[in-house]
C-alpha cells in the first residue's frame, strides 16, 4: 500500500526554516521535482520533493507560527 504525502504552497514550504525566496529559487532551478502551479494556492511542491532536498519539516515552531498567520484564509483577520 502506497501512501501519499501533502503537497505544500510555497508559504507553506517555508516553514522548513528557509525564506519563501529560497523555497523559490529552488524551484525555480528545477530542484524541487513535481511542483506545480495551482490557480488557487500558488505553486505547490511535494513533501517528498522538499525532503529530497535537505530541508527539515518537522520544524514545529515555524509550522505553528503559519497556520496562525494563515488565519485570514478562513476569514479570521485577527493577528
Amino acid at each position: 500500500m502506497s501512501t501519499t504525502r501533502p503537497m505544500l504552497n510555497q508559504r507553506e514550504a517555508a516553514a522548513c526554516r528557509v525564506s519563501r525566496s529560497t523555497i523559490r529559487r529552488r524551484r525555480e532551478a528545477g530542484l524541487l521535482p513535481g511542483s506545480v502551479e495551482d490557480p488557487e494556492r500558488d505553486w505547490l511542491i511535494p513533501v517528498e520533493a522538499l525532503l529530497a532536498a535537505g530541508f527539515t519539516l518537522n520544524a514545529l515552531e515555524p509550522v505553528v507560527k503559519v497556520i496562525l498567520d494563515c488565519g485570514s484564509w478562513w476569514g479570521d483577520t485577527s493577528p
